[in-house]
């Protein structure tokens, strides 16, 4: 069975090595995860830290180690952002010590998915456009020979006096140009529910522009299940959202309590998000 898990993780590592879009990478407590990228750098998707079923990372360990199955923090998510995004290897022990101790008791494990973000492709300058201008051809001067003249007989007239008048220069009305129409920036609604993750993201050239955002639970239809009666529970977690995820062409957000502090316990909760691309 060790044989089997150790298998596992090197062949995870592997596919990623060979430019696998994604990779979950599960490690047991008390080991060392080392997340790698042949090509591009590293970028983790989601981290969770606790246990979930009896089967992993379950080799030599005693029932009573195995028993609880509802173990799980999401908060790893943002340490391992902050220590491994943008680098092509990253190396960190999986312990009660550095990550919170979810279920005192529990043999638990690290749960990390993340890709290897390929860097933009570099820009080759086009060559300069060079325009030949051909001059006009001169056509040869046209000769026009005069009609043949026959003069009259000379007759006296009184000088007559012709008067001319100038008609005012006619006016031509300013033109009137009518501005384009403003583009229009279409805002973007997210419901993430609690222990659950969804990626923003924005098309190529444009970013993520947060409105607004809250955590907590408004009303008993969203995210089920609700219990049929709650306080008002709701904290605006807009400056943490932003701080997270403005300027960045793809974000990934959790549904968990490290957002704010937990207003209502044991009150399955969810996260609303509005944002734009601009």
């Amino acid at each position: 069975m060790l044989k089997r898990e150790l298998g596992i993780l090197t062949l995870l590592v592997l596919l990623c090595v060979h430019g696998v879009k994604a990779v979950d990478l599960i490690t047991c407590e008390g080991l060392t995860a080392n997340l790698t990228c042949a090509q591009g750098t590293i970028e983790v998707l989601s981290a969770n830290y606790g246990r979930t079923d009896r089967a992993t990372c379950s080799t030599g360990r005693p029932a009573n180690q195995l028993a609880n199955t509802q173990c799980l923090i999401t908060t790893p998510l943002n340490v391992l952002a902050t220590q491994c995004n943008g680098k092509t290897s990253c190396s960190f022990g999986v312990n009660n010590r550095d990550f919170t101790d979810p279920c005192p008791g529990t043999y638990k494990y690290m749960n990390v998915s993340y890709e290897c973000a390929a860097p933009p492709p570099l820009s080759t300058p086009s060559p300069p456009t060079t325009t030949t201008t051909t001059p006009p051809t001169t056509p040869p001067p046209t000769t026009t020979t005069p009609p043949t003249t026959t003069t009259p007989p000379i007759t006296t007239t009184p000088p007559t006096t012709t008067t001319t008048t100038t008609p005012p220069p006619t006016t031509t009305p300013p033109t009137t140009t009518t501005p384009p129409p403003p583009t229009t920036t279409t805002t973007k609604p997210d419901i993430i529910c609690q222990g659950r993750s969804s990626v923003l993201s924005c098309a190529k050239g444009r970013t993520l522009l947060i409105h607004h955002a809250n955590y907590g639970r408004r009303d008993r239809v969203t995210c089920p299940p609700a219990v049929a009666r709650f306080p008002p529970c709701i904290s605006s977690v807009t400056r943490n959202i932003k701080l997270w995820c403005n300027g960045k062409r793809r974000c990934v957000l959790l549904g968990t309590n490290s957002y704010s502090n937990d207003r209502c316990p044991h009150i399955n909760k969810y996260l609303e998000v509005s944002y734009s691309c601009e």
